[in-house]
């Protein structure tokens, strides 16, 4: 595999059984709005690994990603040999590749697992594969705005609708000198019931920005064009 080579997610992915029969594990597929991942399913495992997709899915910065990949091959202190597989292998646009671990913060300190995790860190680089390695914990992942606003874009990704509803949108926004509530907004837009709806396709879409992003998406979340911005 090229370090900078878009990864494929498949059905199921490689190393992965979704269906585990485990108790207290929640699984099932996420569909990717990413054209590097051929907008096929990403598998996950946990709930905090479907959360982590959220925030995979809405960040412009990655090209494409997959659930679990081939193992990473470390050594322990005795010499005894391990395969890892990762939970995440992500591909950024500026072609940096990242092996990504997600476990509950809880569980990382109560099994002292920091030690292990550095092994593997520098077996999954002198692989050759990875650029870098990360553990993402549910103190990362589920930060409730970030999510929150991560989690509605994607729906309006996924959303079948109307596109001209944008266009309406745009054309309210410009009529409000490009920046204005999204109550606002959706009231000069004269689509209605529809409104918030289209309001979210146009963030997902990049179409119009918010002008504070650590704030939620919400009815008093200021949005303005880009170029406004």
């Amino acid at each position: 595999m090229s370090i900078g080579k878009p990864v494929r997610s498949r059905i199921p992915a490689l190393g992965r059984n979704v269906v585990s029969g485990r108790r207290h594990t929640f699984t099932g597929y996420v569909p990717s709005t990413k054209v590097g991942n051929d907008h096929q399913l990403i598998a996950y495992e946990s709930l905090l690994e479907r959360d982590f997709i959220q925030l995979l899915e809405d960040d412009d910065e990655v090209e494409s990603y997959r659930d679990r990949s081939e193992a990473v091959i470390w050594t322990d202190e005795s010499g005894a040999e391990h395969r890892y597989l990762p939970d995440f292998d992500v591909l950024k646009r500026n072609g940096v590749r990242i092996c990504v671990e997600v476990k509950p913060f809880e569980r990382i300190e109560r099994k002292r697992l920091r030690p292990l995790y550095a092994m593997v860190e520098k077996a999954a680089i002198a692989s050759g594969r990875f650029h870098r390695f990360e553990i993402w914990t549910d103190r990362e992942i589920r930060r409730p705005i970030p999510l929150y606003n991560a989690e509605l874009r994607n729906i309006g990704r996924l959303d079948e609708f109307d596109h001209s509803a944008s266009i309406s949108v745009i054309g309210a926004l410009r009529a409000a000198s490009g920046s204005c509530t999204i109550r606002e907004l959706r009231l000069r837009s004269g689509l209605d019931a529809g409104s918030f709806r289209a309001v979210v396709a146009s963030l997902a879409e990049r179409r119009i920005i918010m002008a504070d992003n650590a704030l939620a998406i919400d009815d008093d979340c200021v949005v303005a064009l880009e170029a406004v911005a």
